[in-house]
């Protein structure tokens, strides 16, 4: 069994574009959401190809009007780098940039937040209820992210 992060390829350059990224974690919640028991307990696969490939923040970038959707561990997504050690240049990344405007990012943010798409306290894994809502929020940023192509 996979003990951290770092055990799992990294795909983050993989995605053609951030509406790719955005669409293979509507995927892979959809899929976690099908199964009769929706549990994360501990480590496990799920668990760590989430923290790897669910969008948790829209990040600025030092490219005007440019953000780059992270992971949980603030690397861009797909990245099984963990939280801390070197620091991902998002510019390069630039496969996961995103043209929003700020109307946009905060109709898909979780409540209280000014760019996060969970936080502490309701990540995707904590639960049914939690993921039902983070996949609504997906949704909507990949119909924004679909419109600018």
């Amino acid at each position: 069994m996979p003990k951290t992060i770092a055990d799992f390829p990294d795909i983050s350059r993989t995605h053609k574009n951030a509406s790719e990224a955005v669409a293979y974690a509507i995927a892979s919640m959809e899929s976690a959401l099908s199964a009769a028991r929706y549990s994360f307990r501990g480590p496990s696969r799920a668990y760590y190809e989430m923290r790897r490939d669910m969008p948790y923040f829209i990040h600025e970038t030092a490219i005007a009007d440019t953000y780059i959707l992270v992971n949980r561990n603030y690397k861009p997504l797909g990245s099984n780098e963990p939280t801390g050690g070197d620091h991902a240049i998002y510019e390069e990344f630039t496969n996961l940039h995103a043209h929003l405007i700020p109307a946009q990012i905060a109709s898909v943010v979780s409540p209280g937040y000014t760019h996060g798409l969970f936080g502490d306290g309701n990540p995707p894994w904590s639960g049914r209820k939690a993921a039902k809502a983070y996949l609504a929020r997906l949704h909507g940023l990949h119909k924004y992210l679909l419109v600018k192509g």
